[in-house]
């Protein structure tokens, strides 16, 4: 196996790596909000919460940080 190959072959592994990880850190929800225990609607069958719950902890955050969001949100 020359350099080349092994190159390859790492930047496959990191590439790898980096999709599987990115995927790992998307929430995964179960259909129930965490919140208040009701079903999520099925557009947001990934979110962890309802819509509803969702933006009352908006705005609890919004409180809590001072309009700071602390990054980019999915």
């Amino acid at each position: 196996m020359d350099e080349l190959d092994r190159a390859q072959a790492l930047e496959a592994m990191e590439r790898a790596a980096c999709i599987s990880a990115a995927v790992a850190a998307k929430p995964k929800g179960n259909g129930i909000c965490i919140d208040c225990q009701e079903a999520v609607e099925a557009e947001r069958s990934s979110s962890l919460r309802c819509l509803s719950c969702q933006q009352d902890d908006d705005k609890r955050q919004l409180q809590r940080t001072g309009k700071r969001t602390g990054g980019l949100r999915a």
